[in-house]
């Protein structure tokens, strides 16, 4: 509990950690914490996830947070910076590197080692795009770290058949991405074989060109695994083979096989039958399906959404029987090749679900374009009903357009009325800011005025001064001068008197 002194009660540190965990928005702990110096501290220990933005503040910054749970930057990171994170927070769980792919090189490894070894609660590793990382850093880390849960090497080009080995061997591991890598069928055999194939549920094989059918038909031991991507790798290399192999896995839930060309309606009839729990499948690309190989789903009691892009093969009625085969279908994506226009009518006279079509885009891929259609399934209706329906609709729309168009021309109104005020004051504003500028003028014309009567007066007081002074100094020379004249007149009378005796002696001398 906390003290009391006098009558208030103050909080002790339980307490204030209690209602900071109550805290979620960033701005009230900041709040917080410019509170007093004590809450300031205690936030920095509160703190369990930090995003650097700049490399260079991180040894001033990460000692305030000692007690951090997650770390991520995407700026360039040394060996002695991680080496440094695992000294100061060693209860580190997760730790985010992903980059862009464009900073320097400059993350050698063994800092990592270090971070493993340092911080035993490490289960979340994304080290996306770091193309310094090779197959030693990656299993000298696996070594120490044992409850590896997340591990994302996307787009490290350098990793290897030996990488996988050590990888195979984390009993922990659920989450993998390994997107761009250069292992190959090899280094799958080392997944599907070692201890991680009984653990991991997510496997992302995106862009990888070393797999054939002989690596894909390694991966159904996998007992756990839900989510598959297969996409742009190996576009000629991964044939029905593999495909076939592929379906013989029940539990997947999500598989991406975009962009693979050799498949053919073997495969998708086989992931039909076989994968009872799928729930999204991404075969855009793969132009050997056909109508018939998307109607093998049918029937299908988990399928939600389709991803059809660039299957010019595929037609409005094939997607008929989509919509009326799959009770939990939610969405088709379908190439635009075929309008709106045209796909319309079909699907709502023959379909007894009402169809909703929209131009949208699916994924990174498909953003800011408007050639590809989403079909969304609204719950069923009788065919009777669908005109009704249709036309219920349109009158809603046309009642909400109205609605619209009235509190478009009220906020008009209100907008206007603002404006109007707004210039009424600014006109009120501009005059009283001119007449405090003629107000101001004037009293500085006034003062400029004042200033140059007192210059004028202090000059002609300088003036006479220095009149005075010459006079002055006239009337001193001319005294001088006099004073000069009078002494020279005395000196020579007084000459001429000696002289004149001086002949009188000398005359008498003579005589004598």
């Amino acid at each position: 509990m906390g003290k009391q002194l006098g009558r208030i009660r103050l909080l002790c540190h339980e307490e204030l950690g209690l209602i900071l965990a109550q805290l979620t928005d960033p701005g009230d702990r900041i709040t917080f914490s410019q509170v007093c110096k004590e809450w300031f501290q205690l936030e920095a220990l509160h703190r369990s996830s930090l995003r650097l933005l700049r490399h260079q503040f991180l040894r001033q910054v990460l000692p305030r947070f000692p007690n951090l749970l997650t770390f991520q930057t995407s700026e360039h990171i040394t060996d002695p910076d991680l080496e440094f994170i695992a000294q100061t927070c060693p209860q580190l769980e997760t730790i985010d590197l992903t980059t862009s792919g464009h900073k320097p090189f400059c993350l050698l490894g063994f800092g990592l080692v270090e971070l493993a070894n340092r911080c035993p609660k490490l289960s979340k590793v994304l080290l996306k795009r770091r193309r310094s990382i090779t197959d030693h850093v990656i299993v000298s880390f696996i070594k120490f770290a044992p409850n590896l849960v997340h591990l994302d090497l996307g787009g490290c080009y350098s990793i290897s058949d030996r990488a996988l080995k050590a990888i195979g061997c984390c009993g922990s591991l659920r989450y993998l991405d390994l997107e761009s890598c250069g292992f190959t069928d090899r280094g799958l055999g080392f997944l599907a074989n070692g201890s991680c194939s009984k653990t991991l549920k997510t496997l992302i094989l995106a862009w990888c060109k070393g797999i054939t059918d002989v690596g894909v038909s390694r991966l159904q031991k996998m007992q756990c695994l839900e989510h598959l991507s297969l996409c742009n790798s190996s576009r000629h290399k991964i044939t029905d083979i593999g495909g076939l192999e592929i379906s013989a896995i029940k539990t997947l839930r999500t598989l991406n096989l975009a962009a693979l060309a050799k498949l053919s309606n073997r495969t998708v009839a086989a992931l039909a039958e076989n994968c009872p729990n799928l729930e999204v499948l991404d075969v855009s690309e793969c132009r050997l399906l056909t109508g018939a190989g998307i109607r093998a789903f049918r029937g299908h009691v988990c399928l939600e959404t389709i991803v059809l892009h660039r299957l010019h093969q595929v037609h409005a009625s094939d997607l008929e029987h989509l919509v009326l085969g799959c009770p939990a279908l939610k969405s088709i994506f379908v190439h635009g090749e075929e309008s709106l226009s045209e796909i319309l009518p079909l699907m709502q006279e023959r379909t007894r679900r009402f169809v909703r079509m929209d131009l949208v885009g699916f994924g990174e891929a498909l953003v800011n374009s408007h050639s590809f259609i989403i079909l969304l399934l609204l719950p069923s209706s009788p065919p009777s009903d669908l005109v009704g329906a249709v036309t219920g609709e349109r009158k809603k729309k046309r009642k909400r357009r109205r609605r619209k168009r009235k509190k478009k021309k009220k906020r008009k109104k209100k907008k206007k009325k603002k404006k109007k005020k707004k210039r009424k004051k600014k006109k009120k504003k501009k005059k009283r800011k001119r007449r405090r500028r003629r107000r101001r003028r004037r009293r500085r014309r006034k003062r400029k005025k004042k200033k140059k009567k007192k210059k004028k007066k202090k000059k002609k007081k300088k003036k006479k001064k220095k009149k005075r002074k010459r006079k002055r100094k006239r009337k001193r020379k001319r005294k001088r001068k006099r004073k000069r004249r009078r002494r020279r007149k005395m000196r020579n009378r007084k000459m001429k008197r000696k002289k004149k005796k001086k002949n009188k002696n000398n005359r008498c001398v003579s005589q004598i």
